[in-house]
């Protein structure tokens, strides 16, 4: 039986319990936040007053004015899987698009992880037209019994030899341990140095993992890092690996991540991601990692011009 559905707007007088299932536990906070004339906008699909659907974005505003909006980012698209393929999904989108440009937005954008479930929403994406897509990430996956498992030499058997050949002056460390004279020393080059902006290593300090998180000093100055983040009880992120180019080759950062992984309790996951156009990762992946990882996805960002 075809669904008939309405699309309607949520807002402060909505019962969004009834639609909080449809999205990310992370997102609904912003369910029960709504006011109609906020930045977040909420709609939902209804059948025969029952809700079936939700699309829920955010509006990001320009950082020099909160009254100018700059883009919209859409957190989740939902629809009951009993009322899939009957436009629903596409309805909910065309609506919010309707909604953003009423507000002002001049584009829209998502994120979303390729794979055999999200076919539909690229297939939806095309038949909406308009939208342009990019692979912003590659996402590798891997877990330390992978890591034995696979056939020696093991990257960890390596550690000794890469260490042995570290000349005089430099050594690995814990990153717990870095000082706050070394901390400042960094901060101030984050400031200065776009390279060292791009890999900042205090980033998402809250859920900064210390089991192994591994800095590298030469001649006591820190010139690299591979600081880490727990993403859920049994997944630690390897987010930022970095290695002053004038210190570098580049087998000290494989040194970095090597100990890093040794370190990896065996009980963990590890993912960690870069951009396609990192070419030195790519070679890395290809080269060095491919045997210890388990499942390597591509991250897209869908971008959509409203005005």
């Amino acid at each position: 039986m075809l669904t008939k559905a309405n699309v309607v707007v949520l807002d402060q007088h909505t019962d969004t319990t009834l639609y909080a299932p449809f999205t990310f536990p992370r997102f609904r906070s912003k369910l029960q936040s709504l006011s109609g004339n906020g930045s977040v906008v909420a709609l939902g699909a209804v059948a025969e007053s029952e809700p079936i659907g939700l699309i829920l974005a955010e509006i990001m505003f320009k950082t020099d004015q909160q009254t100018t909006p700059e883009l919209a980012w859409i957190h989740s698209l939902f629809v009951k899987s009993e009322h899939r393929r009957q436009g629903v999904g596409r309805a909910l989108l065309c609506h919010l698009e309707g909604k953003l440009q009423q507000l002002g937005c001049p584009a829209v954008c998502l994120d979303y992880l390729a794979s055999l479930k999200t076919r539909p929403l690229e297939n939806l994406l095309n038949q909406s037209g308009g939208w342009s897509i990019e692979n912003t990430g590659v996402i590798c996956y891997a877990s330390k019994a992978k890591v034995l498992s696979a056939p020696s030499p093991h990257l960890v058997d390596y550690i000794d030899r890469l260490t042995k050949a570290l000349p005089p002056g430099y050594e690995l460390f814990p990153w717990s341990q870095l000082t706050p004279g070394e901390r400042a020393t960094l901060e101030a080059r984050i400031d200065t140095n776009p390279l060292y902006k791009k890999f900042n290593p205090f980033i998402e300090e809250s859920i900064f993992e210390p089991v192994n998180s591994i800095g590298l000093r030469h001649n006591s100055e820190v010139v690299g890092w591979m600081v880490n983040h727990r993403i859920a009880p049994d997944t630690i992120r390897y987010t930022q690996l970095f290695v002053d180019p004038d210190t570098q080759p580049l087998s000290r950062g494989l040194l970095i991540l090597a100990e890093s992984i040794r370190l990896l309790p065996e009980e963990c996951y590890a993912t960690f991601n870069f951009e396609p156009s990192n070419q030195n990762m790519v070679n890395m992946v290809q080269r060095r990692l491919k045997p210890y990882i388990s499942e390597i996805r591509r991250s897209y960002t869908a971008t959509k011009s409203l005005l």
